[in-house]
């Protein structure tokens, strides 16, 4: 049984571009200037930072099965809502999982195989199925590598309305794209690579970075993580 109490700190920048095109051939409308010299473009930039309190999560490891090579157990999650959703440092909703774990002792090298289901708490999200293949190995007495390839896959009919385009009809036929969230699956495909490091107090210095390797919309093009462990 494991207890994590994360904290998190997000920065964001964003910058916007507006755009005005004339179609009837008169400056009708503009941001600046007059309308024979119009200012038909506008750009606007805003950024901002937050830390603190992340979602506490809970984890139950159940050992089914175990020889000197295979093992067997389950997993079971709860994330608890307890970051700041408007600040981004929590997901504000309850999420839980379960997992069943085959894993295996060839030496150093351990490979391992994870396939579980999801539930979340929120309006706007799916469930979904989970599976990951991955190994870890032991680099030095202090020092172990784990590599894995993450998968997750919607369960059901999405449950975010995405807005359709709009299509003007005056003074020409045209559509605009009122946003850019993609209308697909929230299906996840990344890697992750971390290290352990154990020192001689008995705290465990734990890194990990995750790429993603499909397409799925907006995502952080990596994600860094870091903390400490000990085991009383």
């Amino acid at each position: 049984m494991s207890v994590s109490v994360p904290f998190v700190r997000t920065a964001v920048q964003c910058q916007s571009v507006a755009q005005i095109v004339p179609v009837s051939g008169t400056n009708m409308h503009y941001f600046s200037g007059t309308q024979t010299n119009p200012v038909l473009t506008a750009v606007a930039a805003t950024d901002g930072a937050a830390s603190g309190l992340g979602d506490v999560t809970g984890r139950l490891k159940i050992n089914v099965a175990q020889s000197n090579r295979i093992g067997v157990a389950i997993l079971g999650e709860a994330r608890f809502p307890t970051g700041d959703e408007n600040n981004l440092l929590g997901s504000g909703a309850f999420s839980g999982r379960g997992l069943g774990i085959i894993s295996a002792q060839l030496g150093d090298f351990n490979p391992h195989f994870n396939i579980g289901y999801t539930v979340r708490d929120a309006k706007q999200q799916n469930n979904s199925l989970e599976a990951n293949l991955g190994f870890d190995n032991l680099l030095a007495p202090w020092s172990t590598m784990v590599f894995d390839v993450l998968g997750s896959w919607q369960m059901g009919k999405s449950k975010l309305d995405v807005p359709a385009p709009v299509v003007y009809t005056y003074p020409s036929v045209r559509t605009l794209d009122v946003t850019n969230i993609p209308s697909q699956r929230d299906d996840y495909m990344s890697i992750a690579i971390g290290f352990k490091f154990a020192t001689k107090r008995g705290i465990q210095i734990v890194t990990n970075a995750l790429f993603p390797i499909r397409d799925s919309g907006l995502q952080p093009s990596v994600a860094f993580t870091g903390g400490l462990e000990y085991n009383f």
